[in-house]
This record gives C-alpha cells, structure tokens and sequence, in this order.
C-alpha cells in the first residue's frame, strides 16, 4: 500500500499560498464547470445542510432600479466537521471579470434545525443561517448578502457506457450485482446495489489488483466517498486509483478544501488539481484518465516519464501531468506496465462502472 504521508497543513505558508493562488487563478480563468444541477439526490445521511449551494450575491442593499449593480453569480460549500459544526466557503464572481472573485470563509453551528453563521472574513462582519434547503448570509453594515438553494451535483460522465472496443473490469447495471472476474480475489465484497467496496471491518484487507496488466489507457471509474464529519485530511474518505501499480490518482474527501498534492485528483505528492472539482460526500463522483506509461530502456532506464490527463466530474484539472517516480514512493523502480488497482486505506469507498480503453504509445 502507498504511504500517506503527506498531510493538508504540513507544508510551510509559502508552499500554502502557492496553492490558494493557483486555484484562485484557475477560478478566475473560468477552468470549466460542466456539472449538472438539481438531478437526484443519492445522499443518505440524516444531514439536509452539508453539500452545494447557488444562487446570487447582491453587492448592495439598494435595488438594481436605484442604480446598484445585479447581483452576481454565486455559490457555496458547507461541509460537515462534526460536533454540530459546519465549515462554510462562499464565493460570488466579481462585477469586473479582470478583478479577483469574492471568496470567504466562515463557520457555522447546528442549532435546532438550523446552521447559524456568524463571523468575521474579508474584513467584514457576516451574519446567516442555513435552513430549509436555504442559505442566506449578509454582510454587516455595508449591504451585501448572499441567497441560495442547496443543489445536488451529477458529474456529465456519470453512468458513461463503455465503447465497443473497452475491456469492462467492473460491469454497472443497477440493482444487479457485477462481476468481480477481472480482479484477483483482495476480499472485496460485490453488492446488488452494482457496486464494489473493501471488505467490512474484520474480514480480509487489501487493495484490488486487476488481473490484466496496462500500459497505455483510458480507463473511466465512478467513485463514492462516505460521510465522515468527524475526521480530517487522509483520514477522510481516502482510497486511490493506481494505474501500472505504482502511479496514482488520489481520491480523498476534498469537498471545500482549497486542494494540495495529496487531495483528491492530485497525482499523489506530485501535483495538485487545477481545480476542486469535488462533490459532497456520498455523491457518486467520476474520473476520466488518460495514462501513458513510462518509456524505459533496455535497462530499465527511464527515458519517458508516465503522463496524465485527469478529467474529474467533467472538469479537466491534469493535463499531461508527468510524474519522475512512482508516486508516493520515489525509491521505488518504474514500470512500463501493471495492474490497476483500486485502494483499501480502510475507508468505505464506493466504485462502480470502471472500463479502461488500451491506446497506442503516446506520439514523440
């Protein structure tokens, strides 16, 4: 199993604003946000306020008619931290398109059946609540206020059917339970829900190696992360997607996060995702990869590092990512071919739907 050393805050504050103003630029550039909105929930936890919100941002508390700007796009994460708390990142685009976006923080607590916010971010007091699918947060004693509506979030990959020429590891049709033949026996459990998941507490532990080896690959796998407030960082919903056994696409609850080398859709502590892209838990979430192997000589040698191209939820965030060594082990030998593998770190990962295309050597 690939060690997860690399935790959120253990980098110095310099590596830490690198990151924010990468995805700050990524933001303002308008990197691609294909979801689609409003489609069926499949959340199960007994948790209405956890999730996306959208809705519009009003830049002052006079009317449009009496000369103040529309209100702008907006939206929002809340995320669940456990012990009745709540983590809330709010962002509304700006009226100049050359200007930076407006983006805040703020903390929130369940009390009775609603999330009340109060705080101070951006050098402004905010006071809101969420409830009743609803959130609604103003900006005191400057005008400003945020209005929006949960939304559940379906990824335009999602249930993507194989081509003709795919080799399908992992068959998806619903209430029917897949097939695990194309994978050595790791003791994972198929279910009639159409889905694969590391076995329970108790039984065998290990990751899922496919049978086949790949080299070059377009491989499609959908994913779903368990509720988990109480944890944080690589305890939280944390398994990966490992392609010639040694290269990795991270997956990890990262909804909300402003995202690091170890967040969901990094290649491993290597690179970052251009963009959090990341739905709430307990949504299913896809990944669209393009990997290309190493090129080693006749001794082994390197001479071509492997290369990513990472779609996540529709939204490319790896573009031709290389990576000197395998991932998560720099010690460890490259290789030109392996089996894929899904990660048991001991989180309740959900997959289904997972078919890979064999491709050429990538061109010179």
């Amino acid at each position: 199993m690939i060690s997860k050393h690399l935790l959120r805050k253990s980098p110095a504050s310099a590596l830490a604003l690198f990151g924010l103003l990468t995805v700050l630029l990524a933001c303002r550039s308008g990197f691609g946000q294909p979801a689609v909105v409003n489609q069926l929930s499949t959340q199960t936890a007994g948790d209405p306020y956890f999730g996306d919100y959208q809705g519009t941002y009003s830049f002052s508390d006079t009317s449009v008619a009496d000369g103040a700007p529309a209100p702008a796009a907006a939206e929002a994460k809340v995320v669940a931290e456990g012990n009745r708390r709540y983590r809330i990142v709010l962002r509304a685009k700006p009226l100049d398109p050359a200007e930076w976006p407006l983006q805040i923080e703020l903390e929130g607590r369940l009390q009775g059946e609603k999330i009340m916010i109060d705080g101070h971010a951006g050098g402004h007091d905010w006071r809101g609540q969420v409830a009743g699918g609803a959130l609604n947060v103003a900006k005191q004693g400057y005008g400003g206020l945020f209005e929006m509506k949960r939304v559940i979030k379906k990824s335009p990959s999602e249930g993507l059917p194989p081509p003709a020429d795919a080799i399908v590891l992992l068959a998806f049709q619903p209430g029917q339970k897949p097939s695990l033949d194309q994978w050595k026996d790791s003791g994972w459990v198929a279910t009639d829900e159409g889905i694969v998941h590391r076995a329970p507490e108790g039984g065998k532990r290990g990751d899922l190696f496919s049978k086949r080896d790949f080299r070059n690959v377009r491989l499609h796998v959908e994913f779903r992360l368990p509720y988990e407030p109480d944890l944080r960082e690589q305890a939280r919903g944390n398994s990966g997607v490992i392609l010639a056994e040694r290269y990795e696409v991270q997956v990890l609850d990262s909804f909300g996060l402003v995202p690091g080398a170890g967040d969901c859709a990094a290649i491993y502590d290597v690179a970052q995702p251009r963009v959090n892209a990341a739905f709430p838990p307990l949504s299913w979430q896809t990944y669209d990869i393009t990997f290309y192997a190493p090129k080693l000589d006749a001794a082994g040698k390197m001479i071509r590092r492997p290369s990513f191209t990472v779609f996540w939820n529709g939204v490319k965030v790896q573009e031709n990512q290389t990576a000197a060594t395998p991932t998560g082990d720099p010690h460890r030998a490259n290789a030109a071919s392996g089996s894929l593998r899904l990660q048991d770190h001991g989180n309740l990962v959900y997959f289904r739907n997972v078919w890979a295309q064999e491709l050429p050597d990538k061109p010179e």
